[in-house]
């Protein structure tokens, strides 16, 4: 509810909800986004580019190359996101979590990245297209009435919440989606972005 207080409902232009949050730059793609600024609530800044050589690949490819840690990074490697305000939770740091991301991205692209608290957040007065990630793999059963409140808060339509509701169960339903995610989650439907 506290990051409600800091939304104007008025203000959405657009919004998607999904399970993985690399679906946000299929959707970011879908509706050209350029030059954005990305709030991004999350414990993972998003922006990693150690497991494979993310640096190295063209711009605009898609497939198996993007996934839900290094989405937000391709997003800004490429102009779709020029800036990120990175909503940390209170158990981070921000020094801690400043050092993680030059770590993964530099320092200088690091300086294009704010990280704030949420009680700093203010979007009253902006424009927004808001992305929500569910993200099985971290958020936990016993909050799925929550999250269900938040969407219903938001105004989400009621075939979307339901849509949504029927893939987080049939993600739960994999035995193994915890220890071996990658067979379940989004994947692109184009290799190279048109």
């Amino acid at each position: 509810t506290k990051l409600l207080e800091k939304i104007d409902l008025k203000k959405i232009i657009q919004k998607e909800c999904f399970l993985d949050h690399h679906e946000s730059l299929f959707h970011w793609d879908k509706h050209n986004i350029n030059n954005a600024t990305c709030v991004h609530i999350d414990a993972h800044h998003d922006l990693y580019t150690m497991d494979i050589s993310d640096w190295d690949i063209p711009y605009n490819y898609r497939g198996n190359y993007i996934g839900v840690g290094n989405y937000l990074f391709r997003a800004m490697y490429e102009g779709s996101i020029s800036r990120v305000c990175w909503v940390i939770p209170d158990w981070l740091t921000k020094e801690n979590a400043r050092l993680d991301l030059i770590k993964n991205i530099g320092k200088g692209l690091s300086d294009k990245v704010k990280i704030i608290n949420l009680d700093e957040l203010d979007l009253k007065n902006k424009k927004i297209f808001l992305t929500i990630s569910i993200s099985p793999e971290w958020v936990p059963n016993f909050l799925d009435k929550e999250i269900r409140q938040f969407l219903i808060n938001l105004k989400f339509e009621k075939n979307k919440i339901a849509s949504l509701e029927k893939n987080l169960i049939s993600r739960r339903g994999g035995k193994d989606y915890i220890e071996n995610p990658l067979p379940y989650r989004f994947k692109f439907p184009y290799r190279i972005k048109e």
